[in-house]
């Protein structure tokens, strides 16, 4: 197998790890208790045998040791996130464009945990997915970073006026305007493919809605448009999704 594809695969979960840990933490503010992982309710220090990723989970049964505290299910989802992410990126891009990529899945999957924490995607992560999506849009060649141009631009005057007509004659917000700055930065990156992107968003949200429906009816979609759009970069990356 590729080297890289396998350093990806052992380095991804810790990084996934300490990328969801940090967000989670940040989301809280709660201040780092050393320089070691430790317990998310009793603060105790972890040995390496409970630190190793998805493997300790398993074999603590989503348990402290120590205080039977249920660990928190976005360690071992970070760490998943993480080895899929890293894998998928090392196999289809092994040269410079797999910073530009690994910056952006490290910057969703931070936004996604702070917005299912707190329901805020913060605007400096926003950013960096938008200047590393308009990045490797520029590194296409040709007219690419132009229709990223036109595509986030499009989406900004569509989805914020459709979030802003549904505030006013609903009273409740629809589509938040983080929602919309998120849509708006991945646009500079998928292009053409944002509508996509857009739809498939929303079919994951309604999937969660119905299958797991929160207790305030209000479905975070941060993680969806994360999801969507990090998948459809990917493919534009591979070849697999045409460019126009």
């Amino acid at each position: 197998m590729n080297p890289a594809v396998l350093a990806a695969a052992a380095l991804g979960p810790v990084l996934g790890s300490y990328v969801a840990t940090a967000a989670m933490r940040a989301a809280r503010d709660d201040a780092p208790r050393g320089s070691r992982s430790c317990c998310d309710s009793c603060g105790r220090q972890l040995g390496w045998r409970e630190s190793l990723p998805l493997v300790s989970y398993a074999w603590l049964r989503g348990r402290c040791r120590t205080c039977a505290a249920p660990i928190p299910v976005i360690h071992p989802a970070g760490e998943a996130v993480g080895l899929l992410a890293a894998v998928a990126i090392a196999w289809i891009a092994p040269d410079y464009r797999a910073v530009g990529l690994g910056v952006i899945a490290a910057t969703l999957l931070a936004a996604s945990v702070i917005d299912l924490s707190i329901r805020i995607l913060p605007d400096l992560m926003v950013a960096i997915v938008a200047v590393c999506g308009a990045v490797l849009a520029a590194l296409q060649g040709g007219f690419v970073w132009v229709e990223g141009l036109i595509a986030s631009f499009s989406t900004l005057v569509i989805l914020g006026g459709f979030s802003l007509i549904y505030e006013r004659r609903r009273g409740a917000v629809g589509l938040g305007l983080g929602d919309v700055k998120l849509f708006a930065a991945l646009a500079l990156w998928l292009g053409a493919a944002t509508p996509w992107m857009v739809l498939t968003s929303m079919v994951l949200g309604l999937i969660v809605s119905v299958v797991a429906p929160p207790a305030d009816r209000k479905v975070v979609m941060g993680p969806m448009i994360a999801l969507s759009g990090f998948v459809i970069g990917l493919l534009l990356e591979a070849g697999v999704w045409p460019r126009l």
